[in-house]
């Protein structure tokens, strides 16, 4: 069987606390922390340090692959549980998802199991509880879709330990948010708390999760918000609440809920959008066709439908900041650290506005949709090449990437054949064939012979990589490593 090596690694990082807008004084120091000690097939890095692995157990003609799965402690090497089982998901509140035999059950980061794999259907820990469920799956007819597995199981709800605090009877759950869960019961629908007791009776025809003390709730077809005691704060009137489209999505008129945000959610009446705050007083009239949540106080609104429409900028109490101008035609992105990406449909390509809705990167500058992190935004830029695709005239764009501040000053030079955004100090980039992460000051961190690196993943502040060895090209020669720019793995306790 194929075998890979786990070497971790981590990059010391020496800051000041002050804030500052350059990182010229900060130091990398690459340093061995584990040395290689575990030998899987494939890893995936999951949350508490954990990383997933797994083994290729049985391979069919057809390529059709069976593997078994296990967890290791991503800060010491150790086993914590052995790769013996069906399917795995990921650490919440200490515990774990884990299938074996067709049974799910919990196993907490020590690699005990404390809850026995007795259940056919499980949610993952949330605020403490886990929806389990015992029942069947069964293929059934879909008028469109042909056959499709169904599941007829009834849900209740454990602990942590273990301990039941429902029984298994209702016909659908959601997770526990903000100290209450939906459930369902012949098509209609309420709240438990985290002790079992029903707290808003089980009589709407559809309810959402609560977020800011708020959750929408639906009867005949009209929506309106109550609070966690159950009282209706906001009446029912509205044709959606709480729905947010996926400007994304241009004309496929995609939403998806997001309940309140920064106060304030979005309602719909005749087809019109606009927002309303805790109370439900309306702060933005319901006069667009459509509407972004908010984000640092600011929150994009849209007329008219096609290509995302035209779209302006306002603040919490309704005014614009960067009004909608019917001469132009404009879209914007959701603001992050105070900055928006913006695009002029009618060809002047992208720029980026701030929070107080001046143009501080033209239109045109950069290709594509520009967003920030950590203070920095990824940016692409490039020549157009002319050439014959079979004798037909074609163009394509060289592109290169690059990173601005908040000025809209290059910072890191735009040479590379890739780049991600910036995540816990890093980004990946690719040049002349070579992988590696940079820091904020442009410096590779990873020493040139591992410019066979490639990216697994990133989490809890460390990111995971696998390195070539050799002059072989097969993953199944690949080092694991690890870095992070904090000097340990983040609120482990584990330093170098």
């Amino acid at each position: 069987m194929k075998k890979r090596i786990i070497l971790m690694f981590i990059v010391v990082v020496m800051t000041s606390t002050a804030c500052a807008t350059t990182t010229s004084d900060v130091e990398y120091i690459l340093t061995i922390i584990v040395e290689p000690s575990m030998k899987f097939d494939v890893v995936r890095p999951m949350s508490s340090f954990m990383v997933k692995i797994w083994e290729e157990v049985h391979r069919t003609e057809t390529g059709f692959q069976t593997f078994k799965y296990g967890i290791a402690d991503g800060r010491t090497g150790q086993i914590v549980l052995p790769v013996e089982y069906d399917e795995i998901r990921d650490f919440r509140d200490g515990l774990v998802a884990v299938r074996k035999d067709e049974k799910w059950g919990f196993v907490n980061i020590n690699g005990d199991i404390t809850v026995p794999f007795i259940y056919d259907n499980v949610y993952d820990f949330s605020e403490e509880f886990a929806a389990v469920s015992v029942g069947e799956w069964y293929e059934a007819e879909h008028p469109m879709y042909g056959l499709e597995m169904r599941y007829n199981g009834k849900w209740g709800f454990i602990d942590t330990n273990g301990n039941t605090i429902t029984s298994l009877e209702y016909d659908w759950v959601n997770s526990f948010s903000e100290g209450l869960a939906v459930v369902g019961i012949d098509r209609k629908s309420g709240f438990i708390n985290t002790s079992g007791d029903i707290t808003v009776p089980i009589e709407y025809d559809s309810v959402h999760d609560f977020s800011e003390g708020r959750a929408g709730v639906y009867i005949d077809r009209k929506g309106g918000f109550i609070n966690t005691s159950g009282e209706l704060i906001i009446p029912m009137i509205y044709d959606r609440v709480g729905y947010y489209e996926d400007f994304g999505s241009s004309d496929s008129g995609l939403y998806v809920y997001m309940g309140f945000q920064e106060g304030f959610a979005a309602v719909q009446l005749d087809s019109k959008w606009g927002m309303v705050d805790v109370n439900g007083k309306i702060v933005i009239p319901l006069e667009y066709d459509r509407v972004r949540n908010f984000n640092g106080g600011l929150a994009v609104v849209g007329i008219g439908i096609h290509h995302g429409g035209n779209q302006g900028v306002v603040n919490t109490k309704g005014k614009f900041v960067f009004p909608i101008n019917e001469d132009d035609w404009v879209n914007i992105s959701c603001f992050h650290n105070g900055m928006a990406s913006i695009w002029d449909v009618r060809g002047g390509g992208f720029g980026i506005i701030n929070a107080k809705g001046e143009l501080i990167v033209p239109f045109g500058t950069y290709y594509g949709e520009v967003s920030f992190s950590e203070d920095l935004a990824l940016v692409c830029s490039g020549e157009v090449i002319k050439y014959e695709h079979y004798g037909v005239p074609a163009t394509r764009i060289d592109r290169n990437y690059g990173f601005i501040n908040k000025q809209g000053e290059i910072v890191i030079p735009i040479e590379y054949d890739t780049a991600s955004v910036f995540q816990n100090g890093m980004a990946r980039v690719l040049k002349d064939n070579n992988h590696n992460y940079i820091n904020k000051n442009g410096e590779a961190i990873l020493p040139d012979d591992y410019s066979g690196m490639f990216h697994i993943g990133s989490e809890n502040g460390v990111a995971y990589f696998w390195v070539l060895q050799g002059e072989t090209n097969k993953f199944a020669d690949c080092l694991v490593g690890i870095v992070s720019v904090s000097g340990n793995f983040p609120n482990s306790g584990a330093s170098v």
